[in-house]
């Protein structure tokens, strides 16, 4: 998997947050809240993974970006079911 590759299933598993809408309950906020936290918190943890690799050019991180990002799609699910669920 290439940076570029981890970047893009990001983004495909965390789409950007919408803010909030007029009329939108304390409930639905606390879950964009949540959502927005959690995806921060995914990007953290994926750039954390490429500075390493890039930090070790001769080193095969192909494994550790996948895993980081298959961990990070995994989280997104989580997350937006908890997030529907409130709905």
């Amino acid at each position: 998997m290439t940076v570029v590759d981890a970047i893009s299933r990001f983004h495909q598993a965390w789409p950007p947050a919408c803010g909030l809408l007029p009329g939108d309950s304390v409930e639905v906020q606390a879950q964009r809240d949540f959502y927005a936290q959690r995806r921060d918190e995914a990007l953290e943890r994926l750039f954390q993974a490429i500075e390493v690799a890039v930090a070790n050019p001769g080193q095969d991180w192909s494994a550790e970006l996948e895993r980081v990002s298959y961990e990070s799609e995994l989280e997104a699910h989580r997350v937006m079911r908890a997030v529907m669920a409130v709905r």
